[in-house]
């Protein structure tokens, strides 16, 4: 969607490693637009989280940030030693159909009750983070 109620813009982002031999990003420019929504994917380790956090924090009133992390799916009934050895890669590891309504929830303008997923214990915790909806949706995920 492309708009005149451009919200964020970004111009000639640069992010260089070992004395430029590794180009991560290389004059990258964005506009963001009221209604956008905006998807940060890569591997694991590769700094998704990290960008989509400090966006969040330098326009805290514009996004709604969103973790595909907490739709890991909820594996209370199975042992620790078992929930270590799960493939957390693969797309069956997500409560996809929650993530999507509840992106469809923020879009439509409602606050949302989000799962929060505990990495140390390899499940689905009993804390819920509330997001509220917001001009820009990011979601930040590995798929």
């Amino acid at each position: 969607m492309v708009t005149n109620d451009k919200l964020i813009q970004v111009k000639n982002l640069k992010k260089h490693f070992n004395k430029g031999a590794i180009k991560a990003l290389d004059d990258v420019s964005i506009d963001i637009h009221k209604g956008d929504v905006m998807v940060v994917i890569g591997p694991s380790g590769s700094g998704k989280s990290t960008f989509a956090k400090r966006l969040k924090e330098q326009f805290p009133e514009d996004i709604a940030l969103v973790s595909c992390d907490n739709y890991y799916l909820a594996r209370h009934d199975m042992p620790l030693a078992e929930r270590k050895l799960q493939n957390y890669d693969s797309p069956e590891a997500f409560e996809f159909d929650l993530m999507i309504q509840q992106i469809r929830d923020l879009k439509s303008g409602k606050d949302i009750a989000c799962p929060v997923y505990d990495f140390a214990a390899h499940d689905r915790s009993e804390q819920i983070l509330q997001i509220a909806a917001k001009p820009v949706i990011l979601i930040d995920g590995i798929l």
